[in-house]
Parts: C-alpha cells; structure tokens; sequence
C-alpha cells in the first residue's frame, strides 16, 4: 500500500515538474517572441518616420515646381519671351477662304 501511495507521490512530483518545465519554456518562448516583435515595430516605427519625412520633401518640392510652371506660362512671361525672340503683335490679320488650297504640290 505505501508502495502504490509512494508511486503517486512520485507521479504528482514529476507532473509538477513537468508543468515548471512546460511554464518556463512557454514564459521563454512568449519573452523572445515580444523581444523580436518590439524590434520589429522598432523598425517600421523608423521606417514610417523616414516615408512622412519624404512625402513633405517631395510635397514642398512639387509645390515649388507648380509655382515655377505657373510663373513660366503666365501670358506676361510668354509675352516678354516673344519681344525678346523678335516676335510682333499682328497689326492686320489676314483671313483666306475656305476653298483656297495652299500647299498643294502636284
């Protein structure tokens, strides 16, 4: 009888130090895992930073090119480049008909 009573008391030992096994290997387990997930977030948190930083950099940069065409185009600019290349207002426009071919080479 002690014999059986000593044979579950070893049972409940080793079971118990079984479960403190399996506790600390889970415990380990669940440690690395947020260790590696924590360096992870780490990353995309830097990775994040730096995208937001490029996009107000490429932002400002198209903002200032839109300004610069929008100053290129302007009709007094246009104007000015003209005068400059020796182009003159038209003081008399000239019309042709319809029915006038012009470049007809045959």
């Amino acid at each position: 009888m002690q014999k059986i009573l000593h044979e579950k008391e070893v049972h409940k030992i080793n079971r118990k130090k079984l479960l403190v096994r399996l506790l600390f290997v889970v415990v380990a387990v669940l440690f690395t895992l947020q260790i590696t997930l924590s360096g992870i977030l780490a990353t995309s948190g830097d990775q994040l930073a730096r995208l937001q930083q490029r996009y107000l950099t490429l932002s400002s940069e198209n903002e200032n090119i839109s300004q610069s065409i929008s100053a290129e185009t302007s009709l007094i600019k246009i104007n000015q480049e003209a005068d400059n290349l020796g182009f003159a207002k038209s003081v008399k426009v000239l019309y042709m008909p319809e029915q006038t071919i012009v470049a007809l080479g045959l």
